[in-house]
């Protein structure tokens, strides 16, 4: 008890900072919102001409608002910061000193910027539902339940993946080459661009596949529900084999990475 009330502490700390820079937040929250006011330009526009295979408005307008939400309170943005605050500057050493991980601290420190952004995204969506459109969701009690679990699979996954990259800094003298790659990837195979179901049969299942899906795909399809019960547990089962395969994973490049790591930034 003592422990988790430590804990509890420590991420009250750190959710009463991002909240005295909650319009730093929002100006983050703007990328998400931008991007799926874009996309939904474009999807009103081909949807007119009937040329998304049977699937109208209504659907991209709500699969949009839910990736737009999922961007925002699952996806992870913590590996600029591993880099270059506590890897490259060194704030790592007196990390490593305190009673509680580096992980911990990452982990802490991300939670509340993911929560205003999910509020944020909460409020559009509200908006855009009294006063525009209704948004399609999940209508029944274990569909529910099933998406919470995605979401949370989704958002531990991302966290996981991110530390993973945040932590090759340990090695490379830049990482900003190799995020911005992985942005790139995230957002063609993780739903973001367009829709995983209205993909080529081949790319379908090479994304499905990857572990960028899980972060935030799965639980919007789930939070959608676009997603029969089956479907579901198929999905969800590839996201904790996913989960099984990046924490050893992560654990491992995390001890190999200390032992290079220098003390005294770079």
């Amino acid at each position: 008890m003592h422990k988790i009330g430590r804990f509890y502490h420590v991420f009250l700390t750190y959710l009463k900072d991002a909240l005295e820079y909650r319009s730093k937040a929002l100006v983050y929250f703007m990328y998400p919102l931008v991007s799926t006011t874009v996309m939904l330009i474009f999807w009103y526009a081909a949807s007119s001409t009937h040329a998304t295979g049977g699937y109208n408005f209504s659907f991209f307008l709500s699969y949009y608002l839910w990736m737009m939400l999922a961007g925002s309170a699952l996806m992870c943005y913590a590996e600029d910061a591993i880099a270059r605050y506590g890897i490259y500057r060194g704030d790592l050493s007196a990390q490593l000193l305190r009673p509680f991980s580096w992980m911990t601290h990452v982990l802490f420190a991300e939670v509340p910027w993911r929560v205003m952004g999910g509020v944020y995204s909460v409020l559009i969506m509200v908006g855009v539902s009294i006063f525009l459109f209704p948004i399609q969701h999940n209508t029944t009690v274990v569909g529910w339940t099933l998406a919470i679990i995605a979401a949370a699979l989704g958002f531990t996954i991302s966290f996981l993946y991110k530390f993973i990259l945040g932590s090759s800094a340990f090695w490379l003298t830049n990482t900003r080459g190799l995020t911005s790659l992985s942005d790139i990837i995230i957002m063609l195979f993780a739903g973001q661009l367009m829709p995983i179901r209205l993909m080529p049969p081949l790319f379908r299942s090479i994304a499905l596949s990857l572990p960028f899906s899980s972060m935030v795909y799965i639980p919007v399809a789930a939070l959608q529900g676009t997603l029969g019960t089956i479907e579901l547990l198929r999905a969800i089962g590839i996201q904790l084999l996913w989960l099984c395969l990046l924490i050893p994973l992560q654990q491992f490049i995390w001890r190999r990475g200390l032992r290079v790591y220098t003390g005294v930034g770079q």
